[in-house]
């Protein structure tokens, strides 16, 4: 992929990351074609965004394979905190 569809990817990700809106698919050429320019992708974004991850999570890729992700200090809560559903823009939650 090159550099140039990465840069752009993620400045759409990072977009919907800071204003909390939905995400339409990415556009036609800026979508990932392997797990590889995908992990490119994500970085780009957290180096647009100024997020450095605290660590790694995984979850089932193509075909069943065990891809790695960002897990990000500013998303995670402890064991037990309350949430108010009220202030989430999308409530979703999930196991770490």
């Amino acid at each position: 992929m090159e550099q140039d569809a990465i840069a752009r990817a993620a400045a759409y990700l990072a977009e919907a990351f800071e204003t909390g809106n939905p995400l339409a698919p990415l556009p036609e050429g800026l979508q990932p074609a392997t797990v590889e320019d995908g992990a490119e992708i994500a970085g780009a974004a957290l180096d647009a965004l100024g997020l450095a991850p605290n660590g790694l999570r995984l979850a089932p890729g193509p075909g069943g394979v065990m891809v790695a992700g960002p897990m990000l200090g500013t998303r995670l809560v402890a064991s037990g905190t309350p949430i108010a559903l009220s202030t989430l823009r999308h409530p979703r939650l999930s196991a770490a």
